[in-house]
């Protein structure tokens, strides 16, 4: 891949999924605290993608989801 390969953080919210603006604003404070999680991820990679479920998937039926991609500085 011409870009490289990027880290996917997938997590749960209680956030109504059609409210992107909360989602938003919630995936900022995730990846503001996301290097203390996982050291190192930010200064390694240029993109982090994020993904929030409603419920856990269990790789047996469709779950609600959201994306976001955020870039590091």
């Amino acid at each position: 891949m011409e870009n490289g390969y990027f880290p996917m953080i997938l997590y749960t919210t209680s956030i109504n999924l059609n409210d992107t603006i909360s989602l938003s604003k919630e995936c900022d404070e995730i990846h503001s605290k996301i290097e203390k999680q996982f050291n190192g991820i930010t200064k390694n990679n240029k993109l982090i993608l994020y993904r929030a479920y409603k419920t856990i998937p269990n790789g047996n039926e469709q779950v609600e989801q959201y994306g976001f991609i955020r870039k590091n500085k």
